[in-house]
């Protein structure tokens, strides 16, 4: 009984496989809202291409930006002619925007700081040549104080404690 139930179910598994197989794909359906359905008139005519199908384009360029813009402006209308260098239309980003300014003002504020370091480093340099010209001045004073002693020591005018402590 299971073998006869078994074969059943296989042959119209296979029945419904083969009458599939065979059907022709069906009509693309198309929705009501994305046709226009209208009475001819006499007139101009516009040149506008309908049909079943995709529009596919031979050649994909792809501009990526890396931000979110808003349109600000539309600067030409479709088909005028461009240049390279043509202005199309107008985007801005307050946020982008905002961040511009903030970058602005940590450039000058980090302008201020290396211009103040510049001067603290001149101000140190300057303190440290007026204390190193003071220093050889007392070097100057004490070797000529020095050898005043010693020529006074060896003419024997001063004692030797005095030469000794004068000169050191």
């Amino acid at each position: 009984m299971r073998i006869a139930i078994g074969v059943i179910v296989i042959a119209v598994i296979g029945t419904v496989s083969f009458s599939v197989s065979k059907m022709e794909p069906a009509a693309p359906a198309v929705d009501r809202a994305t046709i226009w359905i209208d009475t001819v008139k006499q007139g101009s005519m516009s040149r506008a291409v309908r049909g079943m199908g995709k529009l596919v384009p031979e050649e994909i360029r792809w501009i990526p930006a890396t931000v979110d813009g808003l349109v600000e402006r539309k600067v030409l209308e479709p088909g005028a002619r461009v240049a390279p260098d043509t202005v199309i239309i107008e985007l801005s980003n307050p946020q982008l925007e905002r961040d511009t300014v903030t970058a602005e003002w940590d450039l000058k504020a980090a302008e201020s700081s290396f211009a103040n370091f510049q001067l603290q480093l001149k101000s140190s340099e300057l303190t440290q040549s007026a204390e190193l010209a003071r220093l050889q001045s007392e070097y100057e004073y004490a070797r000529a104080n020095y050898e005043t002693n010693l020529v006074l020591y060896k003419d024997g005018l001063i004692q030797q404690m005095k030469a000794s402590t004068a000169s050191g």
